[in-house]
């Protein structure tokens, strides 16, 4: 892929506040590190080479646009001040163990999937992922929180590693987020997933009372 960066910064000078999609590919492999302080836009980033990918200024990611990360050696995407956007989606990236965005509180969706070395997933502020949070297909993946999310048409968990205690917490969560209603979903079934036990079958009778679709682990 030709490198149309050649000649740019990558040492976190690098700022544009309308970019749709930005491709980074024919890294130099002395390169560890890139830094993108955007505003507000894009990114779509399909590295090789790169451990670290960190946006420290993106705050927001509106309209159609998105972030799109995969690299066959990141190992880790920190967009800590990111609060809006659109989509995430972080896929394929099978040495990824961090992923940080403290920060997010709306997004339409994000995703994060077949990323194999992943064991935690955290986004303690997100309140809305309208389309779907979608977290599947991690291997290694034991921990996973989205606290406050009261807003979600559907919630894609499945095919994780998550232990009965973070499947009971998981529905804990939503009970005292008030989410769901009729026409949500939520999957979180899968081999390794395990079957909610003790207070984590109430609360699972208590949302599927509110309406939603919800499978399990039985």
């Amino acid at each position: 892929m030709k490198n149309p960066f050649k000649g740019l910064p990558t040492d976190g000078n690098l700022r544009e506040a309308t970019l749709y999609a930005l491709y980074y590919g024919d890294v130099d492999p002395a390169i560890s590190t890139i830094q993108y302080q955007l505003v507000d836009g894009g990114f779509d980033i399909e590295v090789d080479t790169v451990l670290h990918l960190t946006a420290p200024n993106l705050r927001e990611v509106v309209g159609n646009n998105l972030v799109y990360v995969v690299g066959a050696a990141l190992e880790t995407v920190d967009m800590l001040a990111l609060e809006i956007c659109n989509r995430i989606v972080v896929e394929g990236s099978p040495n990824l163990t961090e992923i940080n965005a403290p920060s997010l509180r709306i997004a339409n969706a994000v995703e994060v999937r077949n990323c194999s070395s992943l064991v935690s997933f955290n986004l303690p502020n997100l309140e809305t992922a309208t389309i779907n949070i979608s977290i599947n297909g991690n291997a290694s993946m034991s921990e996973l929180r989205v606290e406050p999310l009261n807003v979600c048409n559907e919630i894609h968990f499945q095919n994780n590693a998550l232990p009965a205690d973070q499947v009971n917490q998981i529905l804990a969560d939503l009970v005292a987020s008030g989410w769901g209603v009729g026409g949500n979903t939520m999957n979180l079934t899968g081999a390794n997933n395990a079957a909610p036990t003790g207070q984590g079958l109430v609360d699972l009778a208590t949302l599927r009372a509110r309406g939603p679709t919800i499978t399990v682990t039985v």
